[in-house]
């Protein structure tokens, strides 16, 4: 709780947490639980996976540089631009 409550007072939207963490959720406000955005992981591929996903700004950026639209087909799993990756507890 208090390090989503830290990352969300410093701009972080974006929290990777041990899946085992999710049933303390309910203890964040209900405000700020609701400008975060929330990854359970129970392994650390799944922590690789998490932080390295392209943001939308990032693919824009990188569509400039290429000079055309990356391979992505289907940018639904495109996070939040700031993400943090928070430890247990």
């Amino acid at each position: 709780k208090d390090k989503s409550l830290a990352a969300h007072r410093h701009g972080i939207r974006r929290i990777i947490a041990p899946v085992d963490n999710q049933r303390e959720l309910m203890k964040i406000p209900e405000n700020i639980r609701n400008d975060l955005e929330f990854i359970f992981v129970s392994n650390m591929d799944q922590v690789i996976a998490a932080a390295i996903m392209l943001d939308e700004t990032q693919v824009e950026k990188l569509e400039q540089v290429v000079d055309g639209p990356l391979p992505i087909s289907d940018r639904s799993h495109v996070p939040h631009p700031e993400a943090a990756i928070v430890a247990d507890s």
